[in-house]
């Protein structure tokens, strides 16, 4: 399975984020980042193609250890 990310201008995401995301990502292998599969730099579009990950991304985890007082 793999899930898609897309550039969204109207949020005030730009290139710079984008590119960034893209360089972490292809530097970076570790267990516990995703895997990068394909990019899409196409005219206005630029979209990330990952690796789905079933339990959900580490922000949401980390806000709930957060939110329930068990931060470190």
């Amino acid at each position: 399975m793999v899930c898609f990310k897309r550039l969204d201008r109207r949020l005030g995401q730009g290139n710079v984020e984008f590119f960034n995301e893209i360089s972490v990502l292809s530097l970076y292998k570790h267990e516990n980042l995703v895997y990068l599969f394909k990019i899409c730099n196409e005219g206005d579009e630029l979209i990330l193609v990952y690796d789905y990950e079933a339990r959900g991304s580490l922000d949401r985890y980390l806000v709930n250890l957060v939110s329930h007082g068990l931060d470190a």
